[in-house]
Parts: structure tokens; C-alpha cells; sequence
């Protein structure tokens, strides 16, 4: 994935900070049950649970796809690794995005997109 555990530490203190709040976390890699659950105990640890988290593996149909960003309020770009194509598929549909940049060109994508 492209997340760190310091990514999912920040997420954690977003929901955190935001009573009521959730996060989505999407990815092809959350096809796999014993990530998906390292991803909750992760989560768990940092005192979220369940409740707070929806995450969705990938699927091919691109209409299902771009429609989760209905229920997107704000995205949190990833980091080191920042989104491309997520961050432009978000600003697309009308979601802001918030990315941390780094020092790195991959870690400066989402910042070179926002501009």
C-alpha cells in the first residue's frame, strides 16, 4: 500500500479531532483479508474502531468507483507516497483534497497537483 504507519497515526488523529467522522480507505490491496485486518487491528490500536472506517476493495466497474466520491467530504492524500490519479479523480468530483508534501518527487505529487 501506499501508506506508513506515520500515514494511518495522522488519519487517526483526524477522526480523531472530527467527532462523528469516518474514513475511507480504498485500495486493490484491501482484496486481501489478512491486510484488511492488519488495517483494522492498526486502526484498533490507535483507539478507531470499526464503526469509523470503510474500507473497500477494488472493482473493475469505473461508474461504481467514481460514485464513492458522492460520500467523500474531504480526501487525505497519502504520504510518502502521494495520490496521481485519486487526487485528480477527487478534484474531478468536486472533493477537496488535503496531501503533506515531502521531499521526494513521488511525495510531492499531490502538492504539484494542487499547485
Amino acid at each position: 500500500p501506499k501508506w506508513s504507519p506515520a500515514t494511518l497515526a495522522l488519519w487517526a488523529e483526524v477522526l480523531h479531532a472530527v467527532p462523528g467522522s469516518r474514513l475511507m480507505v480504498k485500495t486493490r490491496a484491501l482484496q486481501d483479508p489478512g491486510l484488511r485486518e492488519q488495517v483494522v487491528q492498526r486502526f484498533a490500536a490507535l483507539g478507531i474502531g470499526t464503526d469509523r472506517l470503510q474500507l473497500e476493495a477494488h472493482r473493475d466497474d469505473l461508474s461504481h468507483h467514481l460514485a464513492l466520491y458522492r460520500d467523500i467530504d474531504i480526501a487525505l492524500d497519502c504520504f510518502p507516497y502521494n495520490g496521481a490519479t485519486t487526487t485528480l479523480e477527487a478534484l474531478w468530483s468536486g472533493v477537496p483534497v488535503i496531501t503533506l508534501a515531502g521531499r521526494s518527487a513521488a511525495a510531492r505529487m499531490g502538492a504539484s497537483i494542487l499547485g
